[in-house]
């Protein structure tokens, strides 16, 4: 069996006291005071009629009294928020059904009393000018709205006297205005309007420069109207254009050259001569309108001239000397990876993983010698001891 907690024993009790207070509230009714009554002697006050009735006046009833308050003050604290709902609209129900008695009994006393007091005007309740009095407004509802009104006009005077210290005033331009406006209909119909009003204006604007400069010119040349207007080619058809006249020119060439049927006889040494000089003859006729092809071929030939002499001049040095040192296999390899010359990259990355190798072998030795410390480290004292 479970032992029960504080928090538990705290719930269950205020479980008690909830049941006990609505128990309390629906059985028990507090002292209700017998209304007094009292009658009218035989002498009558002065403006009554001469055959006044005697009335009875009632008092109003005693309020009630809780003899334990502080423990129902409590026990509501403990109260949920179902139960203290409903307490509280009893409560409500019991207020209004007493003043729903008060009143029917101040009426009564109205219909009885038939004495109406002169009251002077200075004395009668001074209202707003425009203000209409409605009786059946309760006193809260007009205290309330005279608050409000109140309220507002001490933010208005607040309002007032914080602008009257505000004396700068924003000069605000059309534009800015006119989009501070807010804009009536959709979007696209105001992006419309809009594009409509700067085309008009730039038109006025264009009538405007043009009215100017006409005024500023006087002289009209007079054109002939019958000219037909000047059409306008596309530049698909001037490029066709000067294609056909190209076209047409090396035609007209051809049939020129074709007519030509003599032919000079030139000697062997002249092509002789022509073919050892350099092209520039050639170049100049085939590539006369690019000078830097013509440059270009020049200096091609003259390196070509210049490694055939390097090389004839190096056949010779070895036909002259007669030592030939004898080449190991491991210089000729050597001399084949300097004459394949691999490229910088490969170079590099070569380099940097013999690098690599040697110093992980390095660490591998380092290892090595550390397994070993102690001993080494013995030897050195018994040397020490021995000199």
């Amino acid at each position: 069996m479970r032992t029960p907690t504080a928090s538990s024993v705290a719930r269950a009790k205020a479980a008690e006291a909830r049941k006990a207070l609505l128990k309390s509230s629906a059985t028990k009714k507090g002292p209700v005071r017998k209304p007094l009554t009292t009658r009218t002697n035989g002498a009558k006050p002065q403006g009554f009629a001469a055959n006044l009735p005697s009335e009875s006046v009632f008092a109003p009833p005693a309020p009630v009294v809780a003899d334990d308050g502080i423990d129902q003050r409590n026990v509501k604290r403990r109260l949920n928020a179902a139960d203290a709902t409903a307490a509280s609209n009893r409560l409500y129900e019991d207020a209004k059904d007493a003043k729903a008695r008060r009143d029917a009994r101040r009426a009564e006393l109205q219909v009885s009393y038939t004495f109406a007091p002169q009251v002077n005007n200075s004395f009668k309740r001074r209202t707003a000018p425009g203000e209409t009095e409605d009786p059946n407004q309760d006193r809260f509802s007009r205290l309330h709205a005279k608050a409000k009104e109140i309220q507002e006009k001490k933010r208005e005077l607040q309002m007032q006297h914080e602008r009257d210290g505000c004396t700068f005033v924003p000069t605000i331009s059309a534009r800015a205005k006119r989009l501070a406006q807010p804009s009536s209909g959709p979007r696209y119909e105001n992006l419309y309007k809009h594009a409509q009003e700067m085309k008009q204006k730039r038109e006025e604007k264009v009538l405007e420069r043009a009215k100017t400069t006409e005024e500023q010119c006087p002289f009209k040349p007079k054109i002939t109207t019958g000219r037909a207007p000047v059409k306008s080619k596309p530049l698909y058809d001037s490029e066709r254009e000067k294609q056909k006249r190209l076209n047409r020119e090396q035609k007209k060439i051809e049939t020129e050259m074709s007519q030509c049927t003599f032919k000079p006889k030139v000697s062997t040494k002249r092509l002789k001569s022509k073919a050892d000089d350099s092209s520039d003859s050639t170049t100049e006729t085939t590539t006369d309108a690019n000078a830097y092809n013509r440059l270009y071929q020049a200096s091609i030939d003259r390196t070509e001239r210049l490694e055939k002499l390097r090389q004839e001049r190096v056949e010779e040095e070895k036909a002259k000397a007669p030592f030939q040192p004898r080449i190991t296999n491991r210089s000729r390899v050597l001399k084949a990876k300097n004459n394949t010359k691999e490229p910088f990259h490969k170079r590099l990355y070569n380099k940097d993983y013999m690098k690599k190798l040697d110093a992980e072998r390095e660490q591998r030795r380092l290892e090595g010698e550390q397994q070993f410390s102690f001993k080494v480290k013995r030897l050195r004292l018994v040397l020490m001891n021995r000199y």
